[in-house]
């Protein structure tokens, strides 16, 4: 089973990140996907939980950025704001 979430994880990736991110995010993401996907829901993380566990991926991927600057394109910093930009505003619409 857990090649087919790798397989997953692979074809929801943005494609114009894809290749242009740090493998420690990804296996971070993976393993808070697959904690989403627990058989029983008491096993499952919650939403704050969630929360923290994305913002830490996150935090993984911007220190992989700034240290591989030269070799980053400017097209995966574009994609990693257009995402950052439509978080934001799926949970500001929540909050409404």
């Amino acid at each position: 089973m857990k090649w087919q979430w790798q397989r997953s994880l692979e074809t929801i990736i943005d494609p114009r990140i894809r290749g242009n991110s740090c493998p420690e995010s990804l296996k971070k993401f993976r393993e808070v996907k697959e904690k989403c996907l627990a058989d029983e829901g008491k096993n499952c993380p919650t939403m704050g939980e969630v929360l923290w566990h994305l913002e830490y991926v996150l935090q993984v991927q911007e220190a992989w950025m700034r240290a591989n600057a030269t070799e980053t394109s400017i097209t995966s910093s574009q994609a990693l704001e257009d995402l950052e930009l439509r978080v934001a505003e799926d949970a500001q619409r929540r909050n409404c």
